[in-house]
């Protein structure tokens, strides 16, 4: 593959054995191929000078194009170097997540669940039937004649103040 700068050079190549063969015998003649041989070889050496810029300007770039790469290169592995132990930890925590939740496994495994729920459903029954006592008798108390139970201990101790229940109470001393 060639490129626009070879080809014109090449072609001017091409030209300089041409001006020798045109340059007639006369004595102006070799002024004239002289004029024309300087001609050519000054494109010839603008043409170098301008491949010259070019190698430059590819220099160049192929330089800047090679930090770039290198400093993408050190990016890459300064972010390795920093993600890399964050990765390593977080696969230590879902390890040790995943043995717990694989021992939580084996104990459900282990559990008598169909036991444990019937223990559980007799244990509330119990506790039922003991709410259910508890509010009866609570009911039972809150139906209690306070009044008359008041009424019932005034008239005992009146019983207890007259003579006959010092006698009474006489005995309890004894």
């Amino acid at each position: 593959m060639t490129t626009i700068g070879e080809e014109r050079i090449a072609l001017e190549v091409a030209e300089i054995p041409e001006a020798l063969k045109a340059a007639p015998s006369d004595p102006e003649a070799p002024i004239a191929g002289e004029h024309r041989l300087e001609a050519v070889l000054k494109r010839l050496e603008e043409q170098a000078d301008f491949q010259t810029a070019i190698a430059k300007k590819r220099l160049f770039y192929s330089r800047l194009s090679a930090a770039f790469l290198a400093a993408a290169a050190l990016a890459l592995v300064w972010m390795a170097g920093r993600v890399v132990p964050q990765v390593e930890r977080t696969l230590d925590s879902a390890n040790s997540a995943l043995a717990s939740v694989d021992s939580i496994g084996q104990q459900l495994a282990a559990a008598d669940i169909p036991g444990i729920l019937e223990n559980l459903d007799q244990t509330l029954m119990e506790g039922r039937e003991s709410i259910k006592e508890a509010s009866e008798a609570l009911q039972q108390v809150s139906e209690v004649d306070f009044a008359s139970l008041n009424e019932a201990i005034l008239d005992l101790q009146k019983v207890l103040e007259n003579p006959l229940g010092s006698i009474i109470g006489g005995f309890r001393k004894s």
